[in-house]
């Protein structure tokens, strides 16, 4: 048996037997849990509402990489013709979630297809221009696709959106 001054006795100093005599409220251990709650429930909103932001941005960025892979499979089975872009442009728009293009700005999405082209020898060139002889002309396809996507709890220091943005570069020919 432990001796009754010892830091590891189980026994609750005379003290607080006398405090708990005079205010019984004291002895009482009920409502314990619900206090500590009430304590610790902030905390764990917070982190939900964290973790559901993260996943949220996650999830757009996925997205935008997938937007960016279509456009320049799109490119690549249907090649642009005279630097008409707007059909890529336009798989590119298909593949994103219908609410997305009816945001206004600065939330919608921005879509750009480019046409770069270069010779083999001298380097970049226009795409409607040929190449001096003895070289052959490479053609690039170039699609990004830009969005802003706004948290759901404004967090300190984080401002409230995040700039998201996925580009992706295929040569053509």
């Amino acid at each position: 048996m432990l001796p009754p001054n010892s830091i590891i006795s189980r026994r609750a100093p005379p003290s607080l037997h006398r405090l708990q005599q005079l205010f019984p409220m004291f002895a009482c251990e009920r409502g314990t849990f619900a206090v500590e709650f009430a304590f610790m429930a902030p905390i764990l909103l917070l982190m939900l509402l964290a973790a559901y932001d993260v996943s949220t941005i996650i999830q757009d960025k996925m997205i935008l990489q997938n937007a960016t892979r279509v456009g320049i499979q799109y490119g690549l089975i249907r090649r642009p013709v005279q630097g008409d872009l707007q059909q890529v442009e336009n798989a590119v728009q298909s593949s994103l979630p219908d609410d997305w293009m009816t945001r206004k700005a600065p939330y919608a999405p921005n879509i750009t297809a480019t046409l770069q082209c270069e010779c083999s020898l001298s380097g970049a060139t226009v795409c409607s221009s040929g190449c001096p002889s003895g070289e052959f002309r490479l053609s690039y396809l170039n699609v990004e696709v830009k969005k802003t996507s706004k948290y759901l709890f404004q967090y300190p220091g984080l401002g409230e959106s995040i700039n998201l943005y996925d580009k992706s570069i295929v040569r053509l020919q």
